[in-house]
């Protein structure tokens, strides 16, 4: 990892630090559940189970910590990623990968950024930055980010997450590889928590506060 990513890479772990309550894996029970609507994702549509049974099976689990929505579900209603897409990765010495990877909706993310008292995170947030300065700056640099997760599915039928990035176009992905740094990834999309450490890595790259 270069000093750049790393100073990033810490930047975000400072950001997503509030998130990280879980002290064990994140272990997913497998089974199909009815599905809730996440606030401020009503508009989200369900996802296109997938022919591949591996995929189906981690898209169709339910995390231990929520059992109320299918992983697929969740991250098909996150309303900070769009055009969401699930592939099989490459087998690992015989473990199987799921990915899961998503564009940043920059333009819904900034339109609730710029929303007075849309929340207590992006008021806190608000305090120390200029909000209209880092949409001109950096929304054309969002629009072009992916997000990723990616699920090991177990010979026990149970399923994983094992890691997440965020790439930046021309700049490579940031990887979190700690589970607690990955359980922090995909708690904020069953939350529907804004992506703020995003933001905070672009305005500050070397890992300023």
């Amino acid at each position: 990892m270069s000093s750049r990513s790393h100073s990033r890479f810490q930047l975000l772990m400072r950001c997503l630090a509030k998130h990280s309550t879980m002290q064990t894996p994140c272990t997913i029970v497998v089974g199909i559940v009815a599905s809730i609507i996440l606030f401020g994702c009503s508009d989200r549509s369900k996802p296109t189970v997938s022919n591949n049974p591996k995929v189906k099976a981690v898209q169709t689990a339910v995390l231990a910590f929520d059992r109320s929505i299918t992983v697929g579900n969740a991250f098909a209603q996150y309303q900070y990623i769009r055009n969401v897409q699930w592939t099989e990765g490459e087998p690992v010495q015989g473990r199987t990968f799921v990915d899961v990877t998503g564009d940043v909706d920059a333009d819904r993310l900034f339109t609730n950024l710029l929303k007075p008292g849309f929340s207590p995170e992006v008021i806190e947030f608000g305090k120390t930055h200029d909000l209209r300065q880092i949409e001109r700056e950096w929304k054309p640099k969002l629009s072009h980010m992916k997000m990723s997760c990616r699920f090991r599915l177990n010979a026990d039928g149970s399923v994983e997450a094992t890691r997440a990035d965020f790439e930046e176009h021309g700049h490579g992905p940031w990887y979190l590889w700690a589970d607690s740094d990955v359980n922090a990834v995909v708690r904020m999309v069953y939350y529907g928590s804004m992506p703020l450490f995003v933001l905070e890595g672009f305005v500050h790259p070397d890992g300023r506060p």
